[in-house]
């Protein structure tokens, strides 16, 4: 299990507002159409939340389930992007996945999620 915390936008600021989806891709995400307009969220600053947008914490998570054939692929040592998509065939979402669905739900920012999970030494 891997996780990170990250901050929540601030309930009582938030605002709503379009955004090319082409912006999300750096998460996985995959436009349905060329110009397609996603409904994102933010905060717009209040005292409540000192004039930061953001109130809160939030977790995202990633866990891999293992299985035979994962087991096997790890004691023969198989390439990293294998496994990868073995564990996501098993059912494994990313860190950047959970982000993705975090920010879509108007949890949190594109930018929040880019600072806690684009860390060095993570490739997601």
């Amino acid at each position: 299990m891997a996780q990170r915390l990250g901050r929540r936008v601030c309930p009582n600021c938030k605002e709503y507002y379009d955004e090319e989806a082409v912006t999300l891709r750096r998460f996985g995400f995959k436009p349905e159409t060329e110009g397609q307009v996603v409904q994102l969220a933010r905060g717009k600053g209040c005292e409540i939340c000192r004039y930061t947008g953001f109130k809160g914490r939030l977790g995202f998570y990633e866990l891999m389930r293992s299985n035979g054939i994962i087991q096997e692929m790890i004691v023969r040592r198989a390439p990293l992007t294998d496994l990868r998509q073995a564990c996501k065939d098993n059912g494994m979402h990313e860190l950047r996945e959970d982000g993705l669905i975090k920010v879509l739900e108007g949890q949190t920012t594109p930018e929040e999620v880019m600072r806690v999970i684009f860390t060095a030494g993570y490739d997601g």
